[in-house]
């Protein structure tokens, strides 16, 4: 089911000084208290945080959340650098057009809901009666977990008369205070395992090399992670891999079906493509231990033929399956641009891609990959082949071997017992009857 547009539209930002000084005085009598367990790094203890109902006004959204950087960086033309976003983005998220095109991702997001789970945010709530979840908030008014489930309720809030006041848990620090309690609270997220599903594959990359731009350890991540430090470090590794992606893509594609030329940093159209297994694929041959013309023409393929099977002519089959196959692909790419070595053939297919953006279609491209995919499944069949006469081979040996000891047997028997001979030589012309059936039916398949 295609995703509905957000609707609403955020037409004033309450001043940050008044939010403080609203919550101030709301926690002077919270409603009640409700449990929350810090992060690791943050002693993992677990604390009542005061509750309270907050105008729906004075609340904002979080611009340093994680799960709609990709859809902001695409909107914004930013790039991966973290600190690039925190000076166009957070730096700026009290701007009435920062908070709209929050509003607007959050909708995007609040669509999408892990296999696990059949019904999303954004259907939940608008058919709920009342709130179920209680937002985290800062004591700048930021929310820290729920800006989904805000955008939800900021959506319907003209059908739904509840959406107007938000129960809240507030914590006892501002998003943007040193401690980094905020950031390591959505990190954790990332971590449990009855909310980690919620993140997709490039957040969680994107958390990863967040933190490693911050100069923790591949073993201080997998701490944060819950994960292990090896786990941690081919992530990193699939993070730069999805980064060759993104200059592949910038190099030679020109739409995306929208409209678009592609940005610097457009991880979100990769998000819409679904090409995670590819770029897990291209990792490996990136770590392969062949020669460097063959990586690179490995490389070029994989992209080439992963891009026009997300927004070409597809394939057919399972991409991941398909690049199982790299070294028929190499040689298949080679038969293809009549070329011996594989830094010639990359030569030919970069002259195809180049005149298939000129051309500002995808025709080249969907011509080039299925000449690939038949190709491979030419060199499967003649692999078949080959298997099949060396089976064959192998058999005609095996019983030549024993006609060879037909003819020894009775020549031996003949001399001393004819009965013994005859049984023999029946049972040896059993074997080879046996053999010979063996040959029929392996090529009847």
């Amino acid at each position: 089911m295609p995703k509905e547009k957000a609707r609403h539209e955020i037409t004033t930002v309450a001043p940050k000084a008044d939010r403080i000084e609203n919550i101030k005085n709301l926690l002077k009598n919270p409603i009640n208290h409700e449990d929350f367990t810090y992060p690791a790094s943050h002693g993992s203890e677990t604390k009542a945080l005061p509750v309270i109902y907050m105008d729906i006004d004075m609340l904002i959204h979080n611009g340093a959340n994680r799960r709609i950087k990709n859809i902001v960086r695409a909107h914004e033309n930013i790039s991966d650098d973290p600190k690039e976003y925190k000076s166009k983005v957070v730096a700026n998220q009290e701007n009435v057009s920062m908070q709209n095109l929050f509003h607007k991702a959050f909708i995007d997001r609040a669509q999408e809901t892990p296999s696990n789970v059949t019904l999303t945010v954004y259907e939940e709530i608008k058919n709920s009666k009342q709130q179920t979840i209680t937002l985290i908030i800062d004591l700048e008014g930021v929310v820290i977990d729920g800006n989904r489930r805000l955008s939800c309720f900021r959506e319907f809030s003209n059908t739904l008369s509840w959406t107007k006041n938000i129960k809240c848990a507030v914590l006892p620090t501002a998003s943007s205070d040193s401690s980094n309690l905020a950031r390591d609270i959505e990190i954790d997220l990332h971590s449990k395992v009855e909310t980690r599903m919620n993140y997709g594959y490039y957040e969680n990359l994107d958390a990863i090399n967040e933190l490693k731009q911050e100069g923790l350890t591949f073993q201080q991540i997998g701490e944060m992670l819950n994960k292990k430090e090896k786990e941690v470090e081919q992530d990193y590794e699939e993070y730069q891999a999805s980064k060759r992606v993104l200059s592949f893509r910038k190099k030679y594609a020109f739409d995306d079906g929208e409209g678009g030329e592609f940005k610097d940093n457009d991880i979100a159209r990769l998000d819409r493509n679904q090409i995670q297994f590819d770029i897990k694929r291209l990792n490996e041959v990136q770590n392969s231990s062949i020669d460097t013309d063959s990586k690179k023409l490995r490389a070029l393929v994989i992209q080439t033929v992963s891009w026009g099977n997300a927004e070409g002519q597809k394939i057919g089959g399972d991409t991941n399956k398909f690049f199982g196959n790299i070294e028929e692909i190499e040689e298949a790419v080679k038969d293809i641009t009549k070329k011996k070595n594989s830094k010639d053939a990359l030569k030919e297919i970069e002259a195809i891609l180049k005149k298939n953006k000129e051309n500002e279609n995808m025709d080249l491209v969907n011509e080039l990959n299925q000449k690939i995919k038949s190709g491979v499944d030419q060199l499967k069949e003649k692999s078949k082949t080959k298997k099949k006469k060396d089976f064959t081979l192998k058999q005609i040996k095996a019983a030549n071997s024993k006609l060879e000891g037909l003819k020894i047997t009775a020549d031996t028997y003949k001399k001393s017992d004819r009965v013994a001979a005859e049984t023999n030589i029946k049972n040896i012309k059993k074997n080879i009857n046996k053999i010979l059936k063996e040959i029929e039916q392996f090529h009847d398949k």
